[in-house]
Formats: structure tokens, C-alpha cells, sequence
């Protein structure tokens, strides 16, 4: 069995990925300051939520700025920008598809910066590493059947039973190309430290390597220093990319530092004083009005209002075993369609978002940019939910629900219905509103639950193994070229169910649905726009009839917030918009601003 990987999406991780990572378990410690030069150095936040571990790319999830599709050291061949909607090239030039064949061109001036040439050894050697040892990139293997090097070209020979063309152009543009001439001599160590050739126990031999210091890499910046409270990165003056890409132009700050806060109100005060320069963290408009002390500080308001993820209660349908039991309740369709009824989104969107996103519509396909090509609103209307505590309860008496004489909840076979623990990351303040609002809605048709606060290790954890009734969650949050297709595979696709008590990195709830996974086989070849919007309309009405997951509130395709108090950005010429310049310093495409930016001038 092959895992997802959590790191393939995020990795995209768009949105951000990048607000969507979640907060932990460290307390308020005030202003993080440290002695690196202000003139020189670009803070940064919300990437990171508790303290680094390690900064190893095989790691579950490696700390800043390793994780996700950020090409700050590690780099990918290509990589999404979020304002065309089409892939960059990095470290390859072109790609092409032909049949069942993805074939790329590598740049021949790629570099690592101990100064060999990256070459297609590298890329074909990163890809099979994936493939030797069940990492979080793993599964890319159920879409591969081989890689190699043939006539100056990198060559993928694709499934024929899972041929997707979409989420290959995901796979190049999210997993990071390391150096063969490097890992393979801490392969072949960890090889001889456990004298054993199961893949799993050499690979958490090699995840115990921190890849803190002296790393080997191709990214225009490397790791300094990190402490319990931020990570520091450097500038790579003789990056290969600022000759290939920006004309010898070094980009503008020589360091890079990521304070870490318990929480965005932390983050958000920090901005305000000006110990950060940008932040991903989510900041309503209200919050941004309260924190704005003047014209520094500001927002894309664009990317704030639209929606480019949906946010959602990830049911767990998995049987019980030793490790976690599962309320059970769950498995009855007519249960999670009142507890959808009961919540009040619009509640949700004006006092946990501040208003600053539009109201969700059913289903779970965004209703805007790219995506709105495949919503049906007739089908929203029809067989999506709203906010109704009458029909709610009404739901539940005609599927058999009743009340003993204490009020308590009854299944339609005279069972209990237990309380119901909803897991929620400890410091992101917006969902912790939501949680609190969505208890109430559940109690107001005789729902019992809770809020389960956790840390960010442990919110993960729970996650993949799935130790969880409910749990909040953005499947695919980042942009990429495969929306909505990924955001139901990640979500719904029983290809690679895992059992309860071991990691999962894509269907965390464990369901299974037949048609459900074979449209999600289906879609991706097709080439008819007609034949694909019919598809993707059959795809959201079985989801509307079976809600295997309960959105809950759309959320912004890009979250930045930026003080121009130290940075700024440089004049563009007179046919440029501000808006077309990169919205994000750091993930994706988007880091291309840092050659976009100066010292402020005072």
C-alpha cells in the first residue's frame, strides 16, 4: 500500500498553503527580536507554528523552509505561479506531454551550491528514492511507472490504469530535487547502521539526520541558524538562478528570519510593530483595521476576499481498533446531513473570517476563479445544505433518532449518542471561533460535543492516524494546476486507505465509495470540456447526497499581510499593474518578489 503524500499537496502547500498551517502549543513569549541587521533582513510568518525539529526533505513534515513548495533551499523542477495559473520553470526549462509520456528538459545551468552541476542523475535518483522508501512522497509511484534520462531529456512513463496528466504537473512542481552525490552516502550509511533492507527501519534512520548544518542544495538561500523561538536563513550569493533568471540581480534581503508565535493574534502584533514584514497568517478585516497603525502596514485585498480552498469537518468512518474508537454514529448518512443543517456558515463567515470571504456554497467545489466553470448551482440549490435547525431536527426524527426521559440522543437502534470531540489547532483563532460556534449549533438539536484543542504535532498526528471523531481541515489548500480534482482526491479517493493507527496522508476519514473513486480515476484523462463538467457534476452531487466531509467556510486563495515600514517594492513600468507583481515572498512562483524588493528608503 502506498501513503499520499501530505507534503505532494502542500505543498503546494498554497496556501499556501501556507496559512493553513496550524498553530501550537507554545505560549506567548512577547516580541521575538534577535541581532540580525534590519536594513538586511526580511521577517517572516506563519509558516512555521512550534519549534524546528529537523530540516530534512524525507521528514513527515521538516521544519521552514523545507516543507511545503517553498524553493527557498531545496528546489523543484518547476514550480505554480498563482497568477497565471501555469508552471515556472526552475530547475527545468520546458515540459511536454504526449500519450502516456511526460517528458522534461533540464536547465543545463542548474547548480548545487558546492558548486557541482545538478544534473538528470539527480532528478531520476530523487524520484526513485520516493519510490524505494514509503515517504510522503510515495504515492507519486501510483501514477510513474518509470523515470530515465534519454536524449538530454528526463523522462516520465506514466500509468495507463492511473493516467493523470493533472496531478503530474502537481508532481513536478512539488517534489524537491536533492543531490545524488549526497544522499547516497547517507542512504548507503543508514543502510550499514541498521543492517537490515526493510525500507521502513532505513528510513527512519535516515530521518534522524537534521540536515541542520553544511546542507547541500540548490535553493537561492541556506540555512543560518534556528533557535526554540525562529529559523534563520541566508543569502547564497553565487545562486545559479540570479544569473539564469534576474540578470545577475541578487535578491534584496540577505536574510531571512521566521519568529514563531503561539498564535495569529501574536503575529498580528508583532506586524504591527514592526518585528515582521509579512505574515501568512490569517488577520480578519476587522483585525487588520484594529492593527493598522498606519500606512505600513497593509494587505492584498484582493487575494484576501477570494476564495481558493474550503475548509471542512473531516468525519472519521474508520472501525475502531486498540489505538481509537470512533463515534460510530458517524456512518449514518442522515446524522451528518443535521449536523451539515445545523451549522450556522454565515455565522461563521461574519464573526470567525470578519466578512472577509463570500459565503460558501454547497458542495466542494469553489464557486469562483478556475473552479467556477464546474460549479452547478442548480445542483447546489437542489441537493446541498443550508442552515436550518428545523429541517435539521426534522432529519433526524424521520431517520429514527428519539430521546430518553434525561433528553439524551438515541440512534434508531436505541444506542446513546456519546459526545463528540471536534479536534481544532491550538492558536489559529479563526478556527477556534468556528469550533466554539458549530458546539452551540450541535447542542441546538440535541447534539452534544467539544472542542479538542491540540498542538501542532499532535493536530497532525491525529490527523493521518485518524484519532479523531471530527477534525478541521483544508484539504489542498495551495493553488495548483489539478483543482477541484485534487481536493476530492485528497479528500475522498479509497485507492490507498489506510487503517486506523497508521499514517494516512490523503483520505484521513477513511471512506470508501465505488463510483465516487472511479470518477476520480476518470476525470483526469479527459480532454472534452463538456465530458469533464458532466463528470465533475456527477462528482459534487454524490458528495452533496453523501457528505463524506462537512465544509464549513471557504477560505482566501492567498493570505498576506506586509508591512512596507523596512521593504518596498521596487517602481513598475507603465504597463504594469502592483497586482501583477508576486503576492507572496516565500512559497511557489511568488518568490520571485524577493529580486522584486529594496530597503525603504527613510
Amino acid at each position: 500500500m502506498r501513503n499520499y503524500g501530505i507534503l505532494a499537496f502542500l505543498f503546494l502547500a498554497q496556501a499556501l498553503i501556507f496559512s493553513m498551517f496550524v498553530g501550537c502549543n507554545l505560549k506567548p513569549s512577547g516580541i521575538v527580536k534577535s541581532s540580525f541587521p534590519r536594513n538586511e533582513t526580511l521577517y517572516v510568518g506563519g509558516f512555521q507554528w512550534d519549534a524546528p525539529g529537523d530540516f530534512n526533505p524525507l521528514s513527515v513534515r521538516p521544519s521552514f523552509p523545507v516543507l511545503g513548495n517553498i524553493n527557498l533551499v531545496y528546489e523543484t523542477l518547476f514550480t505554480f505561479n498563482t497568477l497565471t495559473n501555469s508552471l515556472d520553470p526552475v530547475l527545468g526549462k520546458r515540459y511536454e506531454f504526449s500519450g502516456f509520456a511526460l517528458t522534461v528538459e533540464l536547465n543545463e545551468n542548474a547548480r548545487w551550491n558546492d558548486g557541482m552541476p545538478l544534473i538528470y542523475e539527480d532528478v531520476v535518483y530523487t524520484f526513485y528514492l520516493h519510490k524505494r522508501y514509503p515517504t510522503s512522497l510515495s504515492s507519486h509511484w501510483r501514477f510513474i511507472d518509470t523515470v530515465y534520462y534519454q536524449d538530454n531529456l528526463i523522462h516520465f512513463r506514466m500509468n495507463r490504469t492511473f493516467h493523470n496528466p493533472l496531478v503530474m504537473r502537481d508532481i513536478i512542481a512539488s517534489t524537491p530535487i536533492l543531490p545524488k552525490h549526497v544522499f547516497e552516502w547517507v542512504e548507503a550509511a543508514a543502510i550499514m547502521d541498521v543492517e537490515t533492507s526493510d525500507a521502513e527501519i532505513i528510513l527512519a534512520r535516515i530521518r534522524q539526520n537534521p540536515m541542520s548544518k553544511n546542507v547541500v542544495s540548490s535553493g537561492p538561500y541556506k540555512i543560518h541558524s534556528y533557535a526554540e523561538n525562529l529559523i534563520a536563513l541566508e543569502r547564497d550569493d553565487n545562486y545559479w538562478g540570479n544569473a539564469v533568471f534576474h540578470n545577475g540581480k541578487l535578491p534584496a534581503p540577505r536574510f531571512i528570519v521566521h519568529p514563531i508565535y503561539a498564535s495569529n493574534d501574536d503575529f498580528a502584533r508583532a506586524l504591527d510593530a514592526g518585528y515582521l514584514d509579512m505574515s501568512q497568517t490569517f488577520f480578519a478585516q476587522t483585525d487588520i483595521r484594529q492593527t493598522k497603525q498606519s500606512d505600513d502596514i497593509n494587505n492584498w485585498q484582493d487575494s484576501l476576499y477570494i476564495p481558493g480552498a474550503i475548509t471542512a469537518l473531516i468525519v472519521n468512518f474508520a472501525d475502531a481498533t486498540q489505538h481509537f474508537s470512533p463515534n460510530p454514529v458517524f456512518r449514518s448518512t442522515e446524522f451528518r446531513k443535521a449536523l451539515a443543517w445545523a451549522i450556522n456558515y454565515e455565522e461563521i463567515r461574519l464573526t470567525a473570517l470578519g466578512g472577509s470571504v463570500p459565503a460558501i456554497h454547497p458542495g466542494f467545489i469553489v464557486n469562483d476563479g478556475n473552479e467556477r466553470l464546474f460549479h452547478n448551482e442548480e445542483d447546489a440549490k437542489v441537493y446541498g445544505v443550508r442552515h436550518n435547525l428545523d429541517t435539521a431536527r426534522q432529519i433526524l426524527e424521520n431517520a429514527g433518532f428519539t430521546r430518553n426521559t434525561d433528553g439524551n440522543l438515541l440512534t434508531p437502534n436505541n444506542e446513546k449518542v456519546g459526545s463528540i470531540s471536534i479536534t481544532l489547532p491550538r492558536g489559529w483563532t479563526d478556527w477556534e471561533q468556528a469550533g466554539a460556534i458549530i458546539v452551540e449549533n450541535f447542542r441546538e438539536i440535541g447534539v452534544l460535543a467539544k472542542v479538542n484543542l491540540v498542538g501542532d504535532r499532535e493536530y497532525w498526528h491525529n490527523l493521518t492516524m485518524g484519532f479523531f471523531d471530527l477534525i478541521m481541515h483544508t484539504p489542498r489548500p495551495e493553488q495548483n494546476a489539478s483543482l477541484p480534482w485534487s481536493r476530492f482526491d485528497a479528500t475522498l479517493n479509497s485507492q490507498d486507505l489506510a487503517p486506523l493507527g497508521v499514517a494516512a496522508w490523503s483520505n484521513h476519514g477513511r471512506f470508501e465509495h465505488e463510483r465516487i473513486s472511479h470518477l476520480l480515476r476518470t476525470i483526469p484523462p479527459m480532454r472534452d470540456t463538456a465530458q469533464i463538467k458532466n463528470a465533475y457534476r456527477e462528482l459534487n452531487r454524490l458528495f452533496m447526497a453523501k457528505l463524506p466531509v462537512i465544509p464549513i467556510m471557504y477560505r482566501p486563495r492567498q493570505i498576506n499581510q506586509f508591512s512596507a515600514r523596512y521593504w518596498e517594492v521596487l517602481e513598475v513600468s507603465e504597463n504594469q499593474s502592483p497586482h501583477t507583481l508576486p503576492r507572496n515572498l516565500i512559497a511557489a512562483g511568488d518568490i520571485k518578489g524577493l529580486w522584486g524588493i529594496a530597503e525603504r528608503q527613510r
